[in-house]
């Protein structure tokens, strides 16, 4: 059975907890972009701050960055979201769940559903939600389309890891 979970705002005991989860040997970096190089303990450190000031002056409506955790309140992961275009009615989504223990059992699943549906309540003027990922990520690739995503784009060959290629692709959701 698929554990219980939520997407919640920051809490100060969050920011050790991801700070760990932010080093460079966690399995979790292998799935979420392998191509492009770690975060710097430096660019760690300031988005870690970042996150520390959201504690005091919250974004509104909500962080591009928030907790998933479960329902006991301990965190796992975050989702996010972010712009690559000018355009208000569209946003990008992402989702990590660090504890490779998790992976497997439909959290991520149920987190990214919890997540669009909180930014369709939160942001009327949206009316599509994208996620770009690359096709070794496959676990994302079948979950966004099992929720109903669609491909939009597909670089072929676009990222090498592990001597092998793999394509970057994009999905959307239409959801007005």
């Amino acid at each position: 059975m698929t554990p219980e979970i939520e997407i919640r705002d920051w809490q100060g005991g969050d920011l050790l907890w991801f700070r760990f989860w932010l080093q460079k040997e966690h399995r979790w970096h292998r799935l979420d972009a392998p191509y492009q190089p770690p975060m710097s303990d430096e660019e760690a450190d300031e988005l870690v701050e970042e996150i520390a000031n959201w504690l005091v002056t919250p974004p509104l409506p909500f962080a591009s960055r928030m907790v998933i955790s479960l329902s006991d309140g301990e965190p796992i992961g975050t989702v996010c979201r972010y712009r690559w275009e000018s355009d208000r009615t569209t946003t990008y989504v992402g989702i990590a769940l660090y504890d490779p223990e998790l992976w497997g059992q439909g959290i991520g699943r149920k987190a990214l559903v919890a997540w669009i549906e909180l930014l369709k309540a939160g942001y009327l003027e949206l009316n599509r939600i994208c996620l770009s990922t690359w096709t070794g990520n496959t676990a994302m690739v079948r979950v966004a389309r099992h929720l109903g995503f669609k491909e939009f784009t597909r670089v072929t060959e676009a990222y090498e890891c592990g001597g092998f290629k793999y394509d970057r692709v994009s999905l959307e959701l239409t959801i007005r």
